[in-house]
């Protein structure tokens, strides 16, 4: 399916393009053992897979059951790490956790510094954000992951969490998100 429908030829047309425009070359990351399943289950590949496979003409429609247009959708999922990237680097610079930031306020600010952003900007800031969040769970160690963080999206009274349980779970926020552009991918849309 996906190479019949031009998936291919795109990602690895976009993967050129980027390689064209720089000569930086990632470093080697080591993560912590417990953090490992955290570092493969957030590769970019699935979602740059969606992203590649959007019918263009879907980009400013309203994404279903959102407020969002898929764009804007886009523009979440691009910067979609800058919580748990605020978390890691407080408590990097201090050892400790520190006190959860606005989070509504800061997407809003987000997707409106990005209103005129085109996908392919996103996505590359969309890489940009994921290489940051790794290189950042790469520097945490055994202490930091054993921290005690009160996570408000859970319910009150839940086991206490840590570190780790954060850094393990917040794959689901890219899958959720991933899993509402689907809607627009070209093979999605050609049986409409």
């Amino acid at each position: 399916e996906r190479i019949w429908l031009g998936y291919h030829d795109r990602l690895h047309r976009a993967d050129i393009e980027r390689a064209l425009r720089m000569t930086w070359r990632p470093p080697g990351l080591t993560f912590p053992q417990a953090a490992r399943p955290a570092a493969g289950a957030l590769s970019p590949d699935e979602t740059l897979y969606v992203i590649n496979s959007i019918d263009p003409s879907y980009w400013e429609r309203p994404a279903r059951g959102l407020d969002w247009t898929y764009r804007q959708l886009l523009a979440h999922i691009a910067t979609g790490d800058w919580v748990l990237q605020g978390h890691l680097r407080h408590i990097i610079e201090t050892g400790a956790v520190g006190p959860w930031p606005d989070i509504e306020a800061g997407n809003a600010q987000r997707l409106h510094e990005r209103r005129s952003s085109n996908d392919r900007a996103l996505t590359e800031e969309y890489l940009s954000m994921r290489h940051e969040t790794l290189r950042l769970i790469a520097q945490l160690d055994d202490e930091h992951l054993k921290l005690e963080i009160d996570l408000w999206f859970r319910p009150k009274g839940e086991h206490p969490h840590t570190v780790l349980d954060y850094v393990l779970g917040f794959d689901a926020h890219d899958r959720a998100h991933r899993d509402q552009l689907r809607p627009a991918m070209k093979h999605a849309t050609s049986t409409r």
